[in-house]
């Protein structure tokens, strides 16, 4: 299928260069931008817009993969998803490191396991700067690094003064203690 981005690049979406699914959306690499990534929303009805991706844009390239531009429909100029940064392959999802035998066999430490709590408080403190709730908090939503560098996927359904957070997220990741809303004390 051929979808063109917001820049005007034609990009070849090809079903068979998905490389992640998740609730939301799957993700493709795109051979006519080989250091980003397109996700495509599964709804069709599922909108994103320029002001979304703009609002977006404060959060810290250090902790948050955040898109680059929309991707749309090249016939009808409906939107399908977005660009982003690929990471690569050595990042693995932070629910992994909950598991001993993973944390034995890549030999986690405690000071490996505090480095990545400090730099998910800093991650989520640069977000509450900027008005952005992160709200789905999950050990899935978080990647790291062979060096424990965390990167936050998944931030267009994050709350911005442009869009309020949705309140959709997996109840495990809910956090009851705030009445179960989004807020910067359920993100903490």
């Amino acid at each position: 299928m051929k979808a063109i981005t917001q820049n005007g690049t034609t990009i070849t979406l090809n079903d068979s260069a998905e490389i992640h699914r998740g609730g939301e959306g799957r993700i493709l690499l795109v051979k006519e931008l080989p250091d980003q990534v397109v996700k495509l929303y599964l709804d069709p009805n599922r909108t994103f817009t320029p002001d979304e991706i703009k609002a977006l844009q404060p959060l810290p390239d250090q902790f948050f993969v955040k898109p680059s531009e929309l991707v749309m429909d090249k016939k009808t100029r409906k939107v399908l998803g977005f660009t982003m940064p690929y990471l690569g392959t050595d990042f693995v999802q932070l629910a992994a490191f909950f598991s001993l035998p993973f944390c034995a066999r890549r030999q986690t430490t405690e000071a490996d396991k505090f480095l990545l709590i400090k730099h998910l408080a800093q991650a989520a403190k640069a977000a509450h700067q900027y008005q952005i709730l992160i709200g789905d908090f999950s050990g899935l939503n978080v990647l790291v690094s062979p060096s424990y560098e965390i990167k936050f996927i998944d931030v267009d359904s994050y709350g911005t003064p442009v869009r309020p957070h949705s309140q959709v997220m997996l109840d495990e990741i809910r956090d009851h203690l705030y009445g179960g809303q989004v807020s910067p004390e359920s993100d903490y």
